[in-house]
Order: C-alpha cells, then structure tokens, then sequence
C-alpha cells in the first residue's frame, strides 16, 4: 500500500499537471488473508456495513484527516502552518479548520494529508497513508468508500 501511494505520488510530481494549489484526497482498501486493509489520505471515509441480527451497523474503517485533530495538528504546527478557520467575524461559523502558510493566507486546505497540494506541503500536510486492518467476518455485508463531498451530508 505505502510503495502504490509513493508511485502515485512521484507519477504526478514528475507530470505536466499543476499541483501546487490542487490535489486529491484518497481512499482504497485490499483484502489479503480475510483482512481489509484500508488506506486513507485525507478526509474521504470507508464505511462497513455489518449484519447484527436483523439490523445493520455502520462501523467506520477510516478516520477523517482534518487538520484541527491534535496529532494532525501538531505536524503541521511544527513544521510552520497554521490552523484557523477561514477569517471573518469573531463568533460566526467561519467554516472548517483549515491549513495556511506561516505568513500568507494560502492555501486554505480543509483536510491535514493529500496527494499533489505541494504548496501544503511545505507547512506539514502530507501524502502518506493511515493504514487500519479489520477482520472481515460474515456479518460484513458491503463497504461503501465515498469523498468529503458524500460525507458532508451524511455521518456513518
């Protein structure tokens, strides 16, 4: 999983396409042995669906890689960034906690960890992989894998 992430990373460094204000997010998972592994960067989220009895459960496989998560959050300090909302009025809902270069108000990223976004790169954002193991069993009806954008509306 870490080697296909740093390939993937290096085929679009080593691209034409512009990235440093643009970038992805992603989610994958591989079954090895009855375990699924699930690699996250960034804020989508793997869901699994499980069986208990006559009603399902979603149990959330991946957590989202926001930059106000303490762990996330102290990378990004120590290498320079700043986290803050977007600016406005203090008090009001100014958004989600975002990513900032020390000195400028770029580039503004809502999650802690992308591919491509170099410029995030620089203050702490990074393109390696949360990796979380689950033992499938029979009560394990479907994954679903799904961006922010899925996510924003709904929870688990």
């Amino acid at each position: 999983i870490l080697k296909a992430t740093k390939d993937v990373c290096a085929l679009l460094k080593n691209s034409e396409i512009s990235t440093a204000f643009s970038g992805t997010t992603a989610i994958f998972s591989v079954v090895i042995d009855q375990k699924l592994y699930t690699a996250n960067i960034g804020d989508s989220r793997c869901v699994m669906c499980v069986k208990k009895g006559d009603s399902f459960e979603a149990v959330g496989l991946s957590e989202d890689q926001k930059p106000d998560n303490p762990e996330e959050k102290k990378r990004i300090l120590a290498a320079g960034g700043r986290v803050e909302t977007l600016p406005g009025p203090p008090g009001e809902d100014n958004g989600p906690y975002r990513v900032w270069l020390k000195e400028v108000d770029v580039p503004g990223l809502a999650m802690a960890r992308s591919i491509g976004d170099e410029v995030s790169h620089t203050v702490g954002v990074i393109d390696i992989p949360e990796i979380r193991e689950h033992d499938l069993s029979d009560g394990d009806y479907f994954a679903l894998w799904a961006s922010d954008g899925v996510w924003e509306f709904l929870d688990n």
